[in-house]
Order: C-alpha cells, then structure tokens, then sequence
C-alpha cells in the first residue's frame, strides 16, 4: 500500500512514500528560513513527482501529531486530514518522538529523543530498543532535562539523538558519561521513519484526530495569567 508520510513537528520536516515496508522516496528540507506552511506543500509534490506517483494512488496517509512545533503540528494535521478526506483513504498518527526513537531499533539498549520544547524545556520519551525493535519505557513528556535525566537508567547503555540532544550535549553527558549522543543524519526525524512506524498502529477517526501539545501554549498561559 502506497502510504504518504508526512512531518512537520520537527525543525526539518518534509514528505516521504512509503510501499509496504519499502521507502520509494523522501524529500527533507533543513533549513528555517521557510515556514512548514511554505514547505509542506512542495515537499509532497517534491516527493511524488520524483517518484513518478500520482495522489489517486495513495492507499493512506500518515502524519507526526506530537509533540513539537505548535503551529508545525497544527499544518501538518489540516495537511494529512484533508488530503485523507479528499482521497477517502485511512489515516494513521504516529508520535513524532517515536518515530525519532525507530531510527535506532537496530541498537541494543536506551533510545533517548529530545527535541527543544523551549522555556527551559525538552520533549523526550525513553526507549528500549533489543537490536530489532522498540518498545516505550517512559511516554513522551515536557519537562526540564534535568528531572528527564533522572528517569534514565545510568547502568544501561543509553543513545541521545535529536535537536534537544545536541543542544544538551554537555549536560548530558555530565550526568551519563557513558551516553552516546547520536550525530548525522540519524540524528533528525525522516518522514520515512513516520510511514514505516504508522504500518504498526490503526486508522484514526478523522474528527476526533488533535494534535498531542504535552502542554499549553504561550498563549494560552497568558490568558490564564490576566
């Protein structure tokens, strides 16, 4: 099955089909001059024209619905629900951290995602991966990197990966020695990662599909405030 993956939660973002298991073609863009709502678009017409595809033949979408970007996430869902409402194809959810963690199935030990949450923030969930697959240890989360690291084994072998880890390098490596944090291109969410994880889960319902925040917005916490 034809499965159009779509990511705008992370920094990069972009599209990618995938076919039963195989990734036929992905188009990443890492750069912040662009807004996803400039980008997305073009990604998936990117993505399809190179591979020689047209929309009818799309059999499912799949998108990243959290956590992350707030307005990434927000273009990302309206994207995937109205071309799955206009293609009358299902729709799959697949957490953005997740789908980060899956890249790293083939290790043995603890997957770390982080992404930046800001306000002192990371996003970041905890993996075990058995050198095959993944399974969750803790949920993906807001919190301080602080409490985050205080939840991950140190007498276990642990790999950060993501923009958070990067950023957080030294503090990490200040409370876990022994952490490998993760560089190159695995080190970014690809949009093939979000088709092949959405292969493992079900359908969601259109109207009940909202994006997973972990927290309020900046807005919100200041309406509260007043």
């Amino acid at each position: 099955m034809l499965t159009l993956a779509i990511d705008t939660a992370t920094k990069t973002g972009g599209a990618a089909v995938i076919d039963n298991g195989r990734v036929l073609g992905e188009y990443v863009l890492d750069i912040e001059r662009k807004t996803h709502s400039e980008r997305v678009i073009p990604a998936i017409d990117s993505v399809m024209k190179g591979i020689g595809i047209e929309m009818k033949e799309l059999g499912a979408i799949a998108v990243t619905y959290g956590p992350g970007s707030f307005t990434g996430l927000r273009i990302g869902l309206a994207t995937a629900k109205a071309l799955a409402l206009s293609l009358d194809i299902p729709l799959y959810k697949v957490d953005t951290l997740e789908a980060l963690a899956s890249q790293l199935s083939y290790t043995e030990g603890l997957v770390c995602p982080l992404l930046n949450a800001r306000r002192g923030e990371i996003y970041g969930a905890i993996w075990a991966s058995s050198g095959q697959e993944i399974s969750c240890v803790e949920p993906s989360t807001a919190e301080s990197l602080a409490d985050f690291i205080t939840r991950v084994d140190p007498h276990k072998k642990s790999y950060f990966l993501g923009e958070g880890a990067l950023e957080e390098e030294e503090a990490i490596k200040a409370k876990l020695p022994q952490a490998v944090i993760v560089k190159g291109t695995l080190n970014y969410l690809h949009p093939a990662s979000v088709g092949l994880r959405a292969l493992m889960s079900e359908a969601v319902n259109l109207d009940l599909l909202v994006p997973n925040y972990l927290r309020k917005s900046e807005a919100e916490i200041k309406k509260e405030s007043n």
